[in-house]
């Protein structure tokens, strides 16, 4: 499946004002060390000014240099930001500094994040799925398939053939279990479960079970970004976590314009962010691990109905993506097909 972005449309980078009391000496350029770490970024720098100033003892001298940047486009998605840098610089700090009546701080203009870009996905290839796995993870790892099924008595971790849907190796969960989301990070395979606590932890080669790690609240969706494994639980907040002992590392609270995103359920990292789907919608949510900040939404072209399933719970809950050919697969519970 692949996604199709609207063009991006270019805004002006915010003006940056900054003013300096007493200020008298000569505009000077810019140095050229920022110039050229500007370009090297892609960035275009604008408005630069630099201001010379002294305090009223002539004692310490004030050098202010206010510019602006505007960022270049980022490789996934389409939407460009504006960042506004003001940089203060002072010299002769043996002395005192001057009183805040004597000069006036840079002021940058605060601009809201954009709305979310939307995106639609279009369907490039259709892969058979077994019709009775109650899809709870997915994950993309050395050419094959591996799926989390849920359900008690029914939860599973098995290896799908990544052409035919085939399943080529598969264990069986304890029936106490009702099996989560999954995630493949180096040899080993997590499996998180929904109300009891666990992740078992197997060998990927084998699916033989090597640890088990225990957590508080419920478990979801699982992904992780090469250093810390990073867990759901149905609210709007991730939870970052070490693989080794399931140590908290921090919390993410997920927004979309200032507004929680709870449910979050699968998760996937695709290219430095987190892809969530929502529980019981047809989308998939674009997160920055960072801040937390939904950077778009994709509209899928499926759904239960259009699967032809009758179970409410049959809805989108498996995200996948292959890095050497750059397609996501996604599928859900008790789907025919993987898109």
């Amino acid at each position: 499946m692949n996604t199709s972005a609207p063009a991006a449309s270019a805004s002006d980078a915010p003006a940056v004002n900054s003013t300096a009391r007493e200020a008298r000496g000569n505009h000077v350029a810019v140095s050229a060390r920022a110039t050229r770490g500007a370009r090297q970024k892609g960035q275009a720098l604008s408005s630069v000014r630099t201001w010379r100033a002294q305090d009223p003892q002539g004692a310490n001298e004030l050098i202010v240099r206010a510019y602006t940047v505007a960022s270049g486009r980022r490789a996934i998605g389409a939407t460009v930001r504006l960042i506004a840098l003001a940089i203060v610089v002072l010299s002769g700090c043996h002395r005192a500094l001057p009183s805040p009546a004597t000069q006036a701080a840079p002021v940058a203009a605060v601009v809201p994040a954009a709305p979310p870009t939307r995106y639609a996905a279009r369907v490039v290839a259709r892969i058979p799925h077994d019709a009775e796995a109650f899809t709870q993870g997915l994950a993309f790892h050395e050419g094959a398939l591996y799926e989390s099924t849920g359900l008690r008595g029914r939860s599973s971790v098995r290896v799908l053939n990544a052409t035919t849907g085939a399943v080529t190796r598969r264990r069986a969960v304890s029936d106490e279990h009702f099996a989560e989301g999954l995630t493949v990070l180096g040899d080993r395979v997590f499996q998180i479960t929904y109300q009891t606590h666990t992740c078992f932890v197997y060998d990927a080669a084998t699916l033989e079970p090597v640890a088990t790690h225990t957590y508080p609240g419920e478990g979801w969706g699982l992904t992780h970004d090469g250093r810390s494994l990073i867990m759901s639980d149905g609210t709007d907040t991730l939870r970052f976590l070490d693989p080794t002992n399931f140590a908290e590392r921090r919390l993410l609270r997920v927004t979309d314009h200032g507004a929680p995103v709870d449910q979050l359920n699968e998760l996937e990292m695709v290219e430095g962010e987190v892809f969530a789907n929502v529980w019981h919608h047809d989308r998939i949510a674009r997160i920055d691990p960072l801040t937390g900040r939904v950077v778009a939404w994709i509209d899928l072209p499926f759904s239960r109905a259009s699967q032809g399933l009758e179970e409410p719970e049959a809805v989108l809950n498996g995200i996948a993506y292959e890095p050497s050919t750059r397609r996501l697969l996604v599928t859900g519970k008790l789907w025919p097909a993987v898109f």
